[in-house]
């Protein structure tokens, strides 16, 4: 890479605030693969791309991105035409392509991007590279050192890309997934089990039996597995989904009884807890695709599966509500896919309270909750223009519209009911039986749907959600 008029002193600088701040959010890689005077001397590739990812927080940090997003930008296309070998050299440059797919920003639909290379882009070839270095292969290798009894084997090439391996099986499941798990994922947590792990290790390995959890699910329900379409006709679904959400349910508890321990520990089991309420609430999600309501109430147990789904939803917003302060901090520097998540299961809350409001008899506070959130991700973004702030903003205007209504409701029957007052004593008064309240629900799959949220292929996207959520925003901007 050319030189950049950066002072040694200033990149040094950018890659402590990643190595404090950024890089506990990317499991797989520790302090340990980072020393700043070594990248500085043998990989600059590596160096300018972790000060590119450390400019998106810092203030002040655009300057620094604009400088360096053709250099990054270079580096990545030189990737997309020269293979990365196996040497440990090397595999810092897929490092690079790691830590950019891990923080790649999004644009709206219909702007010019500023980030270099779309996510799609970035995902494809650190999934194409991935095969390239042997990454699904390394299994093999960390068996020989197992059997041989190496007792550094968390230090070695094999098991390091073991374990890039796994994450992006983690990486890849959130989308219409584009890694399978393979003989060598189901085995990971025994394998790895006799070993010294550490807590980032441990999380991983979490994050991995939940992918896991779902698939096996899946085999009694393929359609459990595949929640990124949404069948034509949901008429032609003729079985019930309760025999894989009851399998499904189990192995969440056996998941529950295995991990509870870490993840009350905090740390990256703070992280842990996250993905297993995320994945909890879009498997439990899935029961709503069957209920087709079209006019009427819907059932009792139809009511309580939205109950449940909604319930679960809370939990998640709890999850960043009840963080200590210094955890909350250190949410403003992941990235923008977990916002996304989290802003995802928001905008779910709000739409349920739209369409099937009976639900929430015991869920009073839900918007409350809602709205809180949005306060506390507005509090979190790094700037205004950010995916952070707009995101808040976003929530906060789909909040308000949806209170306008109420507020009109009440104020009317507060003059409805000034006007009775003075009717009060005038001799027996007619009184009309309550009108039977009547629930319209559109179509449900996913998520309680309404017109241009979620009925598209790629509402379980939440990288393609984003666009689609920010798409009438013109004043979005990120490095």
């Amino acid at each position: 890479m050319t030189q950049l008029p950066f002072s040694r002193t200033d990149i040094k600088q950018s890659i402590h605030i990643f190595l404090e701040r950024i890089l506990n959010f990317i499991p797989v890689l520790s302090k340990d693969d980072f020393d700043a005077e070594s990248l500085l001397d043998n990989h600059t590739n590596l160096a300018y791309c972790i000060c590119y990812v450390s400019s998106f927080f810092p203030a002040g940090g655009i300057s620094t991105a604009n400088a360096l997003r053709g250099l990054v930008s270079e580096f990545i296309l030189e990737k997309c035409t020269n293979p990365i070998n196996t040497s440990a050299d090397n595999l810092q440059d897929f490092r690079v392509l790691m830590i950019l797919y891990a923080y790649a920003r999004p644009s709206p639909a219909g702007t010019a991007t500023r980030h270099p290379v779309p996510t799609s882009v970035l995902k494809a070839l650190v999934e194409g590279h991935v095969i390239d270095i042997g990454c699904h292969r390394s299994v093999e290798g960390v068996k020989k050192d197992l059997i041989a009894g190496r007792r550094d084997i968390n230090k070695t090439i094999e098991y390091k890309k073991y374990t890039y391996w796994l994450w992006l099986y983690t990486m890849a499941h959130h989308s219409p997934p584009s890694i399978r798990g393979d003989a060598s994922i189901r085995i990971a947590t025994s394998l790895l089990a006799g070993i010294n792990k550490s807590s980032r290790t441990s999380r991983l390995l979490g994050e991995v039996e939940l992918c896991l959890l779902w698939e096996k699910a899946s085999t009694l329900d393929c359609r459990l597995n595949e929640w990124w379409w949404v069948p034509e006709n949901l008429e032609s679904l003729d079985c019930s989904p309760s025999a894989a959400l009851e399998t499904a349910e189990m192995e969440i508890q056996a998941w529950c009884n295995k991990w509870n321990a870490f993840i009350a520990r905090g740390g990256f089991g703070l992280g842990l807890d996250f993905h297993f309420r995320y994945a909890r609430f879009c498997i439990t999600s899935y029961a709503l695709r069957f209920i087709q309501v079209s006019t009427g109430n819907l059932s009792g147990s139809e009511r309580e599966s939205v109950k449940q789904c909604v319930q679960y939803a809370l939990e998640i917003l709890d999850w960043a509500l009840h963080l200590s302060p210094v955890s909350k901090d250190t949410l403003r520097y992941m990235s923008d896919f977990g916002f996304v998540m989290i802003a995802f299961v928001a905008l779910f809350v709000i739409q349920v309270h739209d369409r099937v409001q009976p639900v929430y008899a015991e869920l009073k506070d839900a918007l409350n909750r809602v709205d809180a959130l949005s306060k506390l991700m507005a509090d979190l973004a790094v700037s205004p223009n950010h995916c952070t702030a707009q995101l808040a903003r976003s929530l906060k205007q789909r909040l308000s519209q949806m209170r306008q209504p109420e507020c009109r409701e009440f104020q009317g029957r507060s003059m409805q009911n000034s006007t009775n007052e003075s009717f009060l004593n005038s001799g027996p008064q007619m009184q009309e039986p309550d009108a039977e309240l009547v629930i319209h629900v559109t179509r449900v799959e996913g998520g309680i749907a309404s017109n241009g949220f979620l009925n598209d292929s790629s509402h379980w996207d939440p990288t393609a959600w984003l666009t689609e959520f920010l798409n009438d925003t013109a004043d979005w901007n990120v490095p």
